[in-house]
């Protein structure tokens, strides 16, 4: 994908970056045992994508918790 925009958000939503471009370069990096990230700021990105949407979605809140965790996991303060 030809992208320069963060996250690819000129081609597509977020939750598409997540299926297919992050989750399987996570993939990859643990199958090649290559090194991880040490550093990860993707609630920021969460965030906006979950703006205007329903508020009470509890999909959306897990959603946001997990992606939390993933950036406290990386940057080593996992809670």
């Amino acid at each position: 994908m030809e992208s320069e925009a963060p996250f690819a958000c000129d081609r597509m939503s977020f939750a598409q970056w997540l299926q297919f471009i992050f989750i399987p370069k996570m993939n990859d990096i643990l199958k090649t045992q290559n090194p991880l990230p040490t550093r990860m700021a993707l609630l920021p990105m969460a965030e906006e994508w979950n703006k205007g949407r329903q508020k009470s979605a509890p999909e959306r809140r897990q959603v946001l918790e997990v992606i939390a965790q993933i950036d406290s996991l990386f940057s080593g303060k996992f809670i």
